[in-house]
């Protein structure tokens, strides 16, 4: 996560610089690159972790891998966070950021009913847990994406 937190930040001033100039096409051409950034990065270190992964760490560190599984778990909630970066570089050029405040509102909300039902219920594990962070960013990769749908012409007007 920590290389595509450093492509946000190498992104984010030129998106904010050509949102205030209203220069929209040059900005869309400036986040589709960013796509193709993340694109880039998100491929191989999916592969990796898929296929290369397990027989590292059974080679170096054999006692980890029950943890391989929770990893492969969480990945599709990771990667719908990493692919929602560039709508949220775009909320807060246009400075409209109350889809991202609803968005992570909902998302504790979410989670803390869960998180409760799984302990009422007994079904407090890793595996569910990890379920649930995965389910969680799928959910706020489509409320990005939704809320993004909805408001589209205000952003770019």
């Amino acid at each position: 996560m920590l290389i595509p937190k450093s492509l946000n930040n190498l992104f984010f001033p030129k998106a904010m610089r050509l949102y205030n100039q209203k220069e929209y096409p040059k900005l869309r051409i400036h986040l589709k690159k960013y796509y193709i950034s993340l694109l880039s990065y998100i491929i191989p270190v999916v592969l990796l972790t898929i296929y290369v992964m397990k027989p590292v760490i059974a080679f170096f560190f054999p006692e980890h891998l029950i943890g391989i599984r929770y990893v492969h778990i969480v990945l599709p909630g990771m990667l719908a966070i990493l692919l929602s970066a560039p709508i949220g570089l775009i909320y807060n050029a246009s400075i409209k950021l109350m889809p991202m405040l609803l968005a992570y509102a909902f998302s504790v909300f979410i989670n803390i009913i869960f998180i409760y039902f799984f302990w009422k219920t007994d079904r407090f594990n890793l595996e569910n847990i990890a379920f649930l962070k995965s389910a969680l960013g799928i959910f706020i990769f489509l409320f990005f994406y939704g809320s993004y749908l909805f408001m589209k012409k205000r952003i770019w007007t």
